[in-house]
């Protein structure tokens, strides 16, 4: 059995934790970065340092960056990110907790910065705050685990699987919208596989009541009401395709809109 676990890294173990993440990302649910930078030679302690030296600004401009974080934390996009900086961090200032975040490339990513804490005093000024930003993103990122293990459970064709996870999944009120059409797509695959139809149409019409827009669903829910032969209800997912496709809302959809969204059902294939 493989555990997997939410990397953390403080100050200059976000460097660590950065270039873990981004080389192994299947490995880790979630990011979690406090006090952090990405760059040695813009901290004010190295420019202190550097500017008693024979050279001074002239050597800082020579040295080579160390870590490349920000390349780094790009590739960062499959897991839930937390950055956590102290708004009066003279050590590692706040602008590099804010740049690291700008960079990361995951759509589930939050920054907290926390009023009148420096770089060594986050929990002790703000321990409930503190600690609450950490317990949403270790939810967040337990479910998001749990999306990515219906999609690969699918991938493998592992259908009673995806049945299985995905129900779980759906469990966790943490899972964001875009989460749940995917994971709910994924059932209704899995059920067609399994020649379960009146899933099909039950894990679609979730999916559409979430995003009525989906076009996959709306082709799957089509297919699986024409197995069951209910052809009224074929009718109204092709017709509501049809306005989709054609970027009409009219009620009265065209003939040539209507084949199309026939055309679309017909050659669309659940994989």
């Amino acid at each position: 059995i493989v555990f997997k676990v939410d990397v953390v890294g403080r100050s200059i173990g976000s460097q660590c934790a950065i270039h873990l993440a981004s080389k192994f990302p299947t490995k880790f649910h979630g990011l979690i970065l406090e006090s952090g930078f990405h760059s040695i030679l813009k901290l004010p302690m190295v420019n202190q340092l550097v500017a008693m030296l024979p050279g001074g600004a002239g050597m800082l401009s020579m040295l080579p960056e160390l870590f490349y974080s920000l390349d780094k934390i790009q590739q960062v996009q499959s897991m839930p990110v937390l950055v956590l900086h102290g708004a009066d961090d003279d050590i590692a200032p706040l602008v590099q907790g804010q740049e690291l975040f700008a960079a990361c490339g995951s759509s589930k990513k939050t920054l907290r910065v926390f009023p009148n804490a420096g770089h060594n005093d986050l929990v002790l000024r703000h321990h409930a705050a503190y600690y609450a930003a950490v317990n949403a993103l270790l939810q967040d990122a337990a479910a998001n685990a749990y999306s990515v293990k219906v999609l690969h459970a699918l991938s493998a064709k592992q259908y009673d699987d995806v049945l299985a996870m995905g129900a779980n999944a759906l469990q966790s009120d943490r899972l964001k919208l875009e989460d749940q059409c995917q994971v709910l797509e994924s059932l209704a695959k899995a059920s067609w596989h399994l020649g379960d139809m009146q899933s099909v149409v039950k894990f679609t019409t979730r999916l559409l009541n979430r995003q009525p827009d989906h076009i996959n669903g709306l082709c799957l829910r089509a297919k699986a009401y024409g197995l069951l032969h209910n052809v009224e209800s074929v009718r109204d997912d092709v017709v509501t395709l049809s306005q989709l496709l054609a970027g009409s809302t009219a009620e009265n959809p065209t003939k040539a809109s209507v084949a199309m969204a026939l055309l679309a059902v017909h050659s669309w294939t659940v994989q």
